[in-house]
């Protein structure tokens, strides 16, 4: 199976203060498996899952995400690793006055294994076009 994708135009300044020219590809979403959908998918398969693990996958991401509140980084064999990243709500001019209250959150990194590249330098991409394509 192919993968989708569209291409969008180029939009605002470059660094040299020049109008962006050209298009960049973008994979074409299609519907957002949530954690629901995703353990039906796994019980209809060969993956020994039942639809009834659906409250232990829930359970595996609130720890994940104590974990990562905690400053662990995740890390899932043959797929890639999760870490917490934050920013200050304003510019640091001298690290000596910063305040805690000036950290927030910002988001969660995904770094992916290099397994995860092998996997893909194979996939085929495919332009998508609305009038003869089946995607969701």
């Amino acid at each position: 199976m192919s993968i989708y994708y569209e291409l969008k135009p180029k939009t605002g300044k470059s660094k040299t203060g020049e109008e962006k020219t050209g298009y960049y590809p973008v994979v074409k979403r299609r519907k957002v498996i949530d954690l629901r959908a995703l353990a039906m998918l796994l019980s209809n398969s060969n993956y020994n899952i039942s639809l009834a693990d659906e409250a232990k996958f829930e359970q595996l991401f609130m720890k994940i995400l104590d974990l990562l509140k905690d400053g662990y980084t995740i890390s899932i064999p043959n797929f890639g690793s999760f870490s917490m990243s934050i920013k200050s709500k304003t510019e640091i001019v001298d690290p000596e006055s910063i305040r805690s209250e000036q950290i927030e959150y910002s988001c969660i990194n995904f770094r992916t294994n290099p397994h995860v590249k092998n996997f893909f330098s194979t996939a085929k991409f495919e332009k998508y076009n609305v009038k003869y394509s089946y995607v969701d």
